[in-house]
């Protein structure tokens, strides 16, 4: 996987493989620390960037680890091909 900076987000985008079906889709992964935290800013950031809000996983928890369910979600939809865009990884 590489990483690449488009305006101001942080796409990971999974290498395309020949003789793959090449059709991919597009993720976005949204979190923050706290229940009592606004998700709003990363999810307009990811409408803006063209996804739409069933393309869109959250989770409200600490960023101690990645035992989060909604990420563990979307990394087992990916495939080859596909885009998971992340606004903030802080």
């Amino acid at each position: 996987m590489r990483f690449t900076e488009i305006s101001s987000m942080i796409v990971e985008r999974y290498t395309r493989l020949e003789g793959i079906d090449m059709s991919h889709k597009e993720y976005g992964y949204l979190r923050v620390s706290t229940r009592d935290q606004n998700e709003e800013r990363q999810r307009i950031a990811m409408l803006e960037f063209g996804l739409k809000e069933h393309q869109l996983y959250l989770d409200k928890q600490s960023g101690k680890d990645f035992e989060r369910p909604e990420y563990k979600k979307v990394l087992r939809k990916l495939k080859p091909g596909d885009t998971l865009v992340i606004k903030s990884i802080d």
